[in-house]
Order: structure tokens, then C-alpha cells, then sequence
């Protein structure tokens, strides 16, 4: 539905309530993108605008938004490059598929000849990014025949954690103990 001016303006205040750092660091992204014709992620990728075609408050939006949006996909691409490489360390290709990623998701398929709990602590290794100053990154993981299925069978972090740390030596044989 459409809002008024003024009802946008209430959301993005109401938005940053408490969160003046972040209002302030939004802001001089989007001050700066309009000042240098770019955004960069905290990797340094950038995003570049032609100010003679785009409007001042289209430039704004997006300057705002490329470095947080923009860090997550920089973050993303760099944890499957670090899954893809542990999957032909352990000699896992053809049996730990990369069947489909979707939006910030990946899909797996994992062969039965390999132990849940080791693909879960490779997977998580790889994709918990670590950068100096920030706080930890954790990654949700399901289970399940489909998308669906494992969208609705997510293991809580601490689950996952005690899964890596207790069940990671496996036999084998099974996983029925789980």
C-alpha cells in the first residue's frame, strides 16, 4: 500500500530508535555515495553510480544499503569458496553436492558415506567468515529430503555446537544415538 511522506519518514525513525550509531553510520554512507559516486563494502567492493542519471535519493537508498547488503553477498561468496576448497581436501566431490543456493542459502546434498556431524563442522567452519573487531557469525543448518523440509527442521546453534563438539567422532556404522 502506499504511505504518505510523512508515515515513511515515522518508519525510519522508528527503525533506528535506540540505534544511533547505526542511524549515523547509514547516514554517512549514503553522504558519502552521493559525495563520491560509490559505496563500498567492508571489503572495499564497490558499487558505482552515474550522477548524471541517477537521482540524488535513488543514490542515497542504495549507497545506504550496498554496504550492509553487499558485505553479506562479499561474506557469502567468500564461505563457499572455503567450502568448495574443503570439499576436494576430503576428497568430497561427487558427494557433497552444492545442489542449489538461494539467496543467501546454499543447498547440500551429502552422501551417505559421510559422517552429518563432519559435513555440519566443515560447512560451519567455512562459512563462519571471522573479521577483526566483529562479533561471531553462525550459520543456520537443517535437515531434511527438500528446501522446505529442511527450512523447518533448523538446528539451533547450540545444538550444532554440541553436535560438532560430542557426536563429531563417529564410527561409521550410524547415527541413531543422535
Amino acid at each position: 500500500h502506499v504511505r504518505s511522506r510523512r508515515q515513511r519518514q515515522m518508519c525510519i525513525r522508528d527503525s533506528f530508535h535506540g540505534q544511533d550509531n547505526v542511524r549515523g553510520f547509514f547516514m554517512n554512507r549514503q553522504a558519502l555515495g552521493v559525495q563520491n559516486g560509490y559505496a563500498e563494502t567492508f571489503y572495499g567492493r564497490r558499487r558505482y553510480f552515474n550522477r548524471n542519471l541517477v537521482r540524488a535519493d535513488s543514490i542515497r537508498r542504495q549507497a545506504g544499503n550496498h554496504p550492509i547488503q553487499g558485505t553479506a553477498a562479499d561474506i557469502y561468496k567468500t564461505a563457499m569458496n572455503n567450502l568448495f576448497i574443503e570439499i576436494f581436501k576430503r576428497g568430497w566431490e561427487g558427494k557433497l553436492l552444492l545442489t542449489a543456493f538461494v539467496h543467501d542459502e546454499v543447498v547440500l546434498e551429502v552422501h551417505n558415506s559421510i559422517n552429518p556431524v563432519e559435513a555440519l563442522s566443515v560447512l560451519s567452519d567455512a562459512m563462519k567468515v571471522k573479521n577483526e573487531g566483529w562479533c561471531p557469525l553462525y550459520i543456520g543448518a537443517g535437515y531434511g529430503d527438500t528446501w522446505y523440509q529442511a527450512k523447518n527442521t533448523e538446528i539451533p546453534i547450540q545444538v550444532q555446537d554440541w553436535m560438532v563438539n560430542e557426536l563429531g567422532k563417529w564410527d561409521g556404522l550410524s547415527l541413531i544415538h543422535i
